[in-house]
């Protein structure tokens, strides 16, 4: 990842590495095809902008995060982020800046792209694994 980095002059950035089944059989079965990774690299300013500082309005998403029975939400799979996008793209369209995801007990999991945490009496909290969060 260092050489992707100095090789493209950035001196911060989003890096997100991709680890990919490649050319081959084509099916529901990639276990005998090659697996291909690679890297990408760029400049990233503040997710939800320069106004995040002072707050973002908020929108609790008719999308639910999706549960351990039906995709692992652990995993930083392609597959989990049409999930955020979805949430994301209907709190952009209602004018909201940011989608709050519920699990499907409906209790808070996390934002569309974001990890999500509360203080309450000056203790920081955030939702437990169990609510699918994605952990750091």
């Amino acid at each position: 990842m260092k050489t992707t980095v100095s090789t493209n002059k950035l001196e911060e950035c989003y890096l997100r590495s991709l680890a990919y089944y490649g050319a081959g059989e084509i099916g529901l079965n990639p276990l005998p095809n090659k697996v291909n990774l690679g890297i990408a690299a760029w400049r990233w300013d503040s997710y939800l902008g320069e106004k995040a500082e002072k707050g973002v309005r908020c929108q609790v998403s008719s999308w639910r995060r999706v549960h351990p029975s039906t995709m692992p939400p652990q995993a930083k799979s392609t597959a989990n982020y049409a999930n955020g996008a979805l949430a994301k793209m209907e709190a952009l369209k209602a004018s909201y800046d940011e989608a709050i995801m519920l699990n499907v007990d409906s209790l808070v999991s996390e934002a569309s792209a974001e990890n999500i945490f509360r203080i309450k009496d000056g203790i920081i909290s955030t939702p437990p694994a169990s609510a699918g969060v994605l952990r750091a």
